[in-house]
């Protein structure tokens, strides 16, 4: 029985690690739309034309993790690069 406990804690854990993960996800989005706003106003102010708006992906809806998800990479997220702040 230990064998499935440590399953189902580890089950937890990603599906706690996915949840951070779309979180962490739709703050980039917003942040994103947010400097994409403030560029077109740059553009606009510059008399610059801007590039036709493109349709930001809608966030994820929470699911369940299925077997291909427990298969991803568990890299934490402080590993990845980050662009250079301006």
């Amino acid at each position: 029985m230990s064998h499935f406990a440590g399953i189902d804690h580890f089950s937890e854990h990603l599906t706690q690690e996915m949840t951070a993960l779309r979180a962490h996800q739709e703050q980039i989005i917003a942040t994103q739309t947010q400097h994409t706003a403030i560029l077109r106003q740059i553009q606009h102010h510059l008399g610059i034309p801007s590039a036709p708006e493109h349709q930001m992906p809608a966030p994820l809806e929470p699911t369940e993790p299925t077997a291909g998800d427990t298969e991803t990479s568990t890299e934490p997220l402080s590993s990845h690069h980050h662009p250079p702040s301006i």
